[in-house]
């Protein structure tokens, strides 16, 4: 085989700075989210997984396999959510043993506030006053 171009190099350099740039504004997103919210990027990516799974819910299993977790790894962090009342445990009507987490009033709200209005990338600075939503 013989060596990649130039022309190439240059493309996957392009490629290899756009993945770079996206991962810088992820970081400053869930650093913004952090402070603002006080929701570590886990509580993030859980609050959207109840908000898809819409009003049936969704259960320990299927969120510990969405998000990389053990079962009980998830339910752990889910705890802090259901505590701030932004995820409820709901009763399945199918099998009375499972208790899947629907989003609150509060909690919907708050997605909603993320999706519609994502907080300010460069007033969330380190050592900034947060405030509560």
């Amino acid at each position: 085989m013989g060596r990649p171009s130039l022309a190439n190099s240059g493309v996957l350099f392009r490629d290899l700075w756009a993945g770079r740039e996206l991962r810088s504004r992820e970081r400053a997103l869930a650093r913004a989210v952090r402070l603002r919210y006080r929701l570590g990027p886990t509580s993030v990516r859980l609050l959207f997984l109840v908000a898809a799974a819409g009003p049936e819910g969704v259960g320990a299993v299927r969120l510990a396999a969405a998000l990389g977790l053990s079962t009980s790894g998830a339910s752990r962090a889910s705890a802090p959510l259901v505590r701030r009342g932004l995820v409820e445990r709901s009763a399945s009507a199918a099998d009375r043993r499972l208790r899947p987490l629907i989003l609150s009033a509060e909690g919907a709200q708050l997605v909603r506030a993320l999706v519609l209005s994502p907080p300010d990338l460069h007033s969330s600075r380190p050592g900034q006053e947060a405030s509560r939503p």
